[in-house]
């Protein structure tokens, strides 16, 4: 028998790139060879038999793969098949583990064409055909870990970071969102999620707006309650702070600016003795710290308001002694009580004729700390007498 030569020209493992996730590697390999005799002539337009063994983990290994395949050489005795195309008749290509173990291609070839196969040799595949064992890579088994849940190969994602996932389906345009406790579907909103509440510390300002157009900046608008505020302000800092600051570059603007149809433009209430509820200053010389459109409306109770009517009673009519007037209204009130360094401007109300009537003054009596009201004319003040005081605290 002629002695029969099969040289490889390369064996090919063909790498598919796969432009979607749904498409598979193709489940072959390309083998290509020249068919020469002992004295290394091609065997030129001849049909040969060939087949193939794939062996696990050595020459004389298990057979987990074998085929049998017909060509026909060129006219310089090539050839080339496609190893998984054959007739099989052990396992299945697709059915091939290359993971697990080295694997042997053993080729034998019947240059007639028939079925008496001569062994052209064994030899290992150096390098895995890394499609066919990435079209089986995901088959893992066992238990999933980790932020995964269930078991392979379909495992559940149960969590982000160790931070859990809620099982809560989404509705549609919904985002996962973090609640403090887990990922849950919630609305994608573009700006706050109101009520929204937030602390921080920082040295820098949390919140700036700048709008360069006509527009205004910031609006707050409330339509509930009375006494809720469109804008709140709050300085916790015991030493100091503003809750509501406000300044303008222009000569024709405002720092703060407050407007009503019915109600109070700007109000300021503070609950100590201290500081004053309002504080205006302007630090230019000769500027004006507070100007007046209209009329001043003082309001709070009568013992601690700033302006105020009083009605000479027997309760608050004092008898002075001989030397001094018959007697003086006692002015009791908490901006005055114990001030000597306040104004008292007094006026009298009358609905009399006024003809003849002495002018009055105030005088402070250190030894009750209050002030009181007497007639210049030393003329005694009668029960009912109404008199008008406006305190001014510096």
């Amino acid at each position: 028998m002629k002695k029969l030569n099969l040289l490889p020209l390369t064996l090919l493992f063909t790498v598919v790139s796969s432009l979607t996730l749904l498409a598979q590697a193709p489940q072959k390999i390309a083998y290509q060879a020249v068919a020469r005799n002992a004295s290394g002539t091609v065997l030129p337009n001849q049909t040969v038999t060939l087949r193939f063994s794939l062996r696990n983990a050595s020459s004389n290994g298990t057979i987990v793969y074998q085929e049998t395949q017909t060509a026909t050489t060129s006219n310089i005795g090539l050839f080339n098949v496609n190893i998984g195309e054959g007739t099989v008749s052990t396992g299945t290509f697709a059915g091939i583990d290359w993971a697990n173990g080295a694997k042997f291609m053993q080729v034998e070839l019947d240059p007639q064409g028939g079925n008496t196969f001569i062994d052209m040799g064994t030899q290992q595949m150096m390098s895995v055909p890394y499609a066919l064992y990435a079209n089986t890579a995901g088959n893992i088994t066992g238990t999933a870990t980790g932020d995964l849940a269930g078991t392979y190969p379909n495992p559940t994602v149960d969590g982000l970071q160790s931070v859990p996932v809620s099982s809560t389906a989404p509705s549609s345009g919904q985002v996962l969102k973090y609640n403090g406790t887990s990922w849950s579907p919630a609305a994608d909103n573009s700006g706050l999620t109101l009520p929204y509440t937030n602390t921080v510390n920082s040295s820098s300002t949390l919140i700036s707006v700048t709008n360069s157009g006509t527009g205004g900046s910031i609006t707050g608008i409330t339509s509930g309650n009375a006494s809720v505020a469109g804008v709140f302000g709050e300085s916790t800092n015991a030493s100091g702070g503003n809750g509501v600051w406000g300044r303008s570059n222009g000569a024709q603007g405002y720092g703060v600016w407050g407007t009503s149809t019915s109600g109070v433009g700007v109000t300021g209430e503070t609950n100590n003795t201290t500081n004053a509820a309002g504080l205006f200053a302007n630090t230019a010389a000769g500027g004006d710290a507070i100007e007046l459109q209209g009329g001043i409306k003082v309001s709070g109770t009568s013992a601690n308001r700033a302006a105020f009517q009083i009605t000479a009673a027997f309760s608050n009519l004092v008898l002075i002694g001989p030397n001094e007037f018959s007697n003086a209204l006692v002015i009791d009130n908490a901006n005055a009580n114990n001030n000597q360094t306040c104004m008292l401007f007094v006026t009298r109300v009358d609905n009399n004729s006024l003809a003849g009537e002495a002018a009055v003054s105030v005088i402070y009596d250190s030894a009750t700390g209050k002030w009181r009201i007497r007639k210049s004319s030393n003329g005694p003040i009668a029960v009912g007498e109404v008199y008008n005081v406006l305190v001014i605290d510096f």
